[in-house]
This record gives C-alpha cells, structure tokens and sequence, in this order.
C-alpha cells in the first residue's frame, strides 16, 4: 500500500516537539500565502484565520505546530499536499493540546494529502472535532493519519456538519474522545469512507463512527480494537467490503440502520448480510497494528464481484489492506497475459544462499523498477529503480538477515511486469 513507506517517516518526524531553531511565527487574519518547508517549523501563537476569498498553500515537508488551545480557522480554501516521504505534520507546540483545523463556510474543495494530524482537542467553546471540525464545506483528505486527538464530546478526530466530506485510504488511530466516535457527522451533507483503517481508538458510544443523518459511503475499510461498540447509527447505513471487527463481548453497534454487504465480522452477533464472512481475518500481526492480510486469510477475494477488481486482476478482497497474488494457480509469474517488451529469465542460482542473481532482457530503454516480497505479500527490498538501456542486465540481491522460504521478485519495465519466484533455502 502507498501509505507504508509514509508511515515509516512519520514514525520519525510526527510526535516531536517543534525544533528550537529559526521558525515562522503565525497568527491573526491572513491572506494568501504560500508555506513551504524553508520555513520550518510553522508555530500557531495565536488564532490564524485565513480569509474569505484566500488561498493558503502547505507544501511537502512543512511541520505546522499550535500553541496550546490555538486553532487555524479556514474561511477561504487549503490545499496542503505533501508526499510519502515528506508528510505535512500538523502538531502541539508544547505538551498540551492545540485546538486543530476548522473549516467554516469555506470556499471550492480543500484538500490534505499525505498529511499528519495529531495531538488537537476542542477548545472554544466547541465540544466536537478533536482534529478537524468541518462545517458546510468540501474537503477531500487522501493518504493522511489522524491520531492522538482528543474530544470533549464527538468525533475526537473528524467532525462534519452539512459538509461534503470525501476520506481515501487514510488511518485513524489511538484517537479519544469524551463522549461519542472518532469519526461523525450531522445535519446533512454526506461522508465517504474508503480504503480507511479505523483501530485502537476510544469513546464511551460507538468509537470508530457515529452515523447521524447524512448520506454515506463506507467501503473497504478496516475496523478494529476500537473501544465497547464501534457504531452508533439513527440513520439507515450500508457498509460494503470491510473488516469489522469489535472487542470481545460488545455487538457492532447501530442496530438495524446498518446493513452489511461483503464484510467481515465475528460469528455469533446476529448479523446477516450478502456475501458475509464469519472468521478471523488472519491480519499479519494485529498486535503490532499490521493489518496486511495473510496469505490463507478468508478475506482475500471475498469481497463484492461486482466492484472493481484489485490491481492484481482478482476479485476485490475484503478490508483496507488488498492482498497481492504474485503467483496465480497454474504457477505462472506473469501478472498479465500483454505481451510483454522484457525478457526475465530467471534468477541464479535458485535455490540460494545468501545472495541470487536476477537476468534482464530488455528490447528497448525503459524505466525499470525491482520489488521483493516475502510470500506474505511484506516488500522486503527495493533492489532497482531507475532507467535501463536496451539489452542484458543483471541484478544481485543479497537475502542475508532474512529467515528462510520463497521469495518474490516483481519486476516492472514501463506499464509491465512479471515476477520471479525465489528460495532462500538456510
């Protein structure tokens, strides 16, 4: 998945203080203005509106950090987009709690991609949206985490109300709120949810989502080892592909507002649905909140037939973290069947111990890039990535450190790719 590499550098840069070094102070009414990391860090000493009619620009690796109760109140549009290996971090300036983003009434769509949003509570007189609270407007949010936030009441990490809120592949985590949810919304508007990890957050009634009236779109997401229930619903909700999976001894929550679709849940709690698995998922290592997919989980094309294949060419599985089948039945490591402009002829010596060489035949120069898997799906090295001329190449890969078993090596030339299987034998 994109966000894996993202949250290896955010393991680093999230959850320290701001440096002690130059810094860009910011606070009052502002106008357009475009942030970019030479400015690092950007500390909120007071509230920061920024105007109707204005545009504010947050560029790749910008650390943006609030004094404690201090909000940034967005009035006209945000456009913050980092990248997987430079996030946007949107922290506290000291050891409390800042007062997060508001966007009231704000113009066009704004957008946070690859960012990070924690350590935010509710402060002016506001009791919902730790993190974010979004009223009447658009906001899309792609590759982000949300995490350590708090409430007073609702949604310590998303709140919207009468806006058009549209969440992909993001992660909410160890988020807490006083009284209901991590994720809310209310009076209208609507909320989509997809390819979203929702895990370990806490609240008194139904801690991952609170489904009050709206339209919504909940689909291939991952939800567990959320507190008590995780739903609480007065408004009919379906949720398709998705994992969900309570603390033991709770029901899902919701009651009869929500139907399920291809989902995944314990046995035993009543629940009904089309295409319904009752099992463990089988994540990798829950404890450790790697919720990859192993390779005998019952979720992996499980999913609804209908929806779009996952990029594998298989049938969609079911949660947030899509299983990739390097091999299929037959034995053939080609993951398609186009004719293909490379030559992969194998690898030598294989079986090996330690080190193997890959052969590549290239008719033409091309980008080429070489990932290797472990055969639960884990990227284990990187070994290439860069442009190639025509002709033979050759690759070694040195395994030491890693246990024995088979390996995959999924070679890319352009829009193409095969893979070889691999066998580090100890």
């Amino acid at each position: 998945m994109k966000l894996q590499n993202f949250f290896l550098v955010i393991a680093i840069v999230a959850l320290t203080s701001a440096p002690l070094f130059a810094q860009t102070e910011v606070s009052g009414n502002i106008e357009s203005q475009i942030w970019t990391s030479d400015g690092n860090p950007y500390i909120l000493i007071g509230d920061v509106v920024l105007q109707e009619d204005h545009m504010l620009t947050i560029g790749p690796g910008v650390e943006v950090y609030g004094d404690y109760g201090v909000r940034l109140l967005i009035e006209g549009k945000i456009s913050a987009v980092g990248t997987d290996l430079n996030p946007i971090i949107f922290s506290n300036n000291d050891d409390g709690f800042w007062d997060g983003i508001e966007l009231n009434n704000a113009k066009g769509v704004s957008e946070f991609i690859w960012c990070v949003f924690e350590e935010a509570s509710t402060f002016h007189g506001r009791i919902n949206g730790g993190a974010f609270n979004i009223r009447y407007s658009k906001v899309k949010f792609e590759y982000c985490l949300c995490q350590y936030n708090d409430a007073n009441e609702n949604a310590a990490a998303l709140y919207g109300a009468g806006a058009d809120i549209t969440v992909f592949e993001s992660k909410f985590i160890f988020n807490g709120s006083g009284g209901v949810s991590t994720i809310g919304h209310d009076v209208g508007g609507s909320m989509s949810l997809s390819y979203c990890l929702i895990a370990s957050n806490s609240a008194d009634l139904g801690s991952a989502i609170c489904f009050y009236p709206a339209e919504y779109v909940v689909d291939h997401c991952t939800i567990v080892g959320n507190s008590g229930t995780p739903f609480y619903a007065i408004v009919p909700v379906t949720i398709t592909n998705s994992i969900i999976m309570p603390e033991p001894g709770y029901e899902l929550g919701g009651g009869d507002n929500i139907t399920y679709e291809h989902c995944t849940i314990p046995d035993g709690l009543g629940i009904n649905g089309n295409g319904m698995v009752y099992d463990d998922p089988a994540f990798v290592d829950e404890g450790n909140m790697d919720f990859n997919l192993q390779v005998d989980s019952p979720c992996i094309d499980a999913g609804d037939p209908e929806f779009d294949q996952d990029e594998d060419g298989t049938i969609t599985d079911i949660g947030s973290y899509a299983f990739t089948q390097l091999v299929n039945s037959a034995g053939d490591l080609s993951f398609r069947e186009n004719p293909i402009d490379f030559e992969l002829a194998t690898c030598y010596p294989n079986p090996f111990n330690p080190s193997t060489t890959l052969i590549l035949n290239l008719e033409q120069s091309v980008f080429v890039s070489i990932r290797i898997y472990d055969r639960l799906g884990r990227e284990v090295a990187q070994q290439q990535s860069d442009l190639r001329a025509a002709g033979r190449h050759e690759f070694k890969w040195n395994a030491e450190g890693l246990p024995s078993g088979n390996y995959f090596a999924v070679v890319s030339a352009g829009e193409l790719t095969e893979v070889v299987k691999m066998v580090l034998l100890k």
